[in-house]
């Protein structure tokens, strides 16, 4: 009988599914390094470590820094499995829609899949992991994600010949893991014994319905950590070992560490390497809740969707005022080209009406959010929404139409600072077209 995975290992795993390795230097090898090897010619990944942990701004900040530096501590010690493990595929569509995972040989006869959680290291991250991908979750069948990990198994299951495999990852990557072993082809999903999801949300009502099948058909064993807001939330397909792990304690407040704690160096383990029982704390229960009230469909249609809108609008807009930054710098080189050449007229790439009309949108954009922080505050209010939620309920909807309120002020000094840029270019395209007649 094949030796399960302990939880230690798969944490293991789903780190090195987070570490940023060259691919032209696994591929320069044949996929062939091991882990210290990949390490020795990476030494970006032990820097960027380090300066996390010199750069910590709390003491929340900097246990879990110090944990992510154990970790590879652990992978590079003398002797050390986890130092002879190699990475032999990348599936890499990170800059696409989010997406990455690995397979990792454990042995000549073993391998483990794992799939990288959410990250939020730019704009692009929050609107392509939190946004789309994690809230995407919400009422869906099959995210963007979801089906590149599903890609991602009929690559592995026509290019290689393991004896048994494994999937796993964190938050995000936890339930990319779960999707990936109940819709794996058939030949390789009889060789998947484990599916781990490190403290990942669970999937959607619609999602567990149209997997039903699927998910009836897996043989192997699905497991659930949960030690934090994000591992309570949505459900676990039928059949699911779930278990509620302890953490290390902080000085943090109950609020802020539920969320904080979600990161893999928090988990406490015995000395086998598994997790040690723990309780679910109050945050999220409360978060779990409110995920159930959602996906039951109340304010489903209006709240959430447009919350994702305005996460892609946002993004939309930095990205605007950045290129006419660039627009306006242009403006400026064509300046000093027209008097340099006095014969040059200045040539100019920037619609000026259409850049107007994006400024009128927003302000259209400030108008919905308004409206919906009304509605938000009149369900606060009404005695329905109250017995269905109790206080945590509302509490949650007392936040979610705070954090609105700000992305309104935002959004209000997004659309005044575009508005200075576009008048300041349009005042600079004019001089020029005039001093060139």
């Amino acid at each position: 009988m094949r030796v399960a995975y302990t939880v230690r290992d798969m944490k293991i795993a789903s780190r090195i599914a987070y570490y940023n390795i060259d691919q032209d230097i696994l591929a320069a090898h044949n996929y062939q390094l091991t882990m210290r090897e990949i390490f020795d010619l990476n030494p970006q990944i032990l820097e960027e470590l380090q300066y996390d942990l010199s750069h910590a701004s709390d003491a929340t900040d900097q246990a879990r820094a110090q944990a992510a530096l154990e970790d590879y501590n652990l992978i590079m010690q003398e002797g050390s499995q986890y130092g002879n493990w190699k990475i032999r595929k990348i599936h890499d569509t990170n800059s696409e829609n989010g997406f990455y995972g690995c397979l990792i040989e454990a042995s000549d006869s073993r391998a483990i899949i794992g799939f990288r959680g959410s990250e939020s290291n730019n704009e692009q991250d929050y609107l392509t992991d939190w946004g789309m991908a994690d809230a995407g979750l919400i009422d869906s069948v099959e995210t963007a994600e979801q089906h590149e990990a599903k890609l991602f198994m009929e690559e592995i299951s026509k290019t290689t010949q393991y004896d048994d495999y494994a999937t796993t990852g964190h938050s995000l990557g936890g339930n990319l893991a779960v999707h990936a072993a109940i819709t794996a082809p058939e030949e390789l999903q009889k060789k998947i014994d484990q599916a781990v999801s490190m403290d990942g949300p669970g999937f959607s009502a619609e999602y567990l319905s149209h997997h039903k099948d699927e998910i009836h058909r897996f043989h192997g064993e699905m497991t659930h950590l949960q030690w934090s807001t994000v591992g309570n939330l949505l459900k676990q397909p039928d059949g699911t070992v779930n278990i509620t792990a302890r953490v290390d304690t902080t000085t943090e407040s109950d609020m802020k560490f539920s969320f904080f704690r979600h990161d893999l160096g928090f988990v406490e383990l015995d000395e086998q390497g598994n997790a040690i029982p723990g309780e679910i704390d109050s945050v999220a229960q409360m978060s779990g809740k409110l995920a159930e009230i959602i996906e039951s469909g109340i304010g489903r249609g209006n709240i959430l969707s447009n919350v994702i809108f305005y996460l892609k609008a946002a993004n939309e807009a930095s990205i605007l005022i950045k290129d006419m930054g660039n627009w306006f710098h242009k403006t400026i080189s064509d300046i000093e080209n027209y008097f340099r050449q006095q014969n040059t007229r200045a040539c100019f790439s920037l619609s000026v009406q259409k850049a107007a009309s994006s400024i009128a949108e927003y302000g259209t954009m400030i108008k919905t959010m308004q409206a919906d922080t009304q509605k938000i505050e009149e369900m606060r209010k009404d005695s329905s929404y109250l017995k269905v939620g109790s206080l945590p309920f509302q509490l949650t909807l007392l936040y979610l139409e705070g954090k609105i309120g700000d992305t309104i002020q935002r959004t209000v000094k997004m659309k005044a600072a575009m508005g200075q840029l576009l008048n300041v270019y349009q005042t600079s395209e004019n001089k020029i077209i005039g001093m060139a007649r």
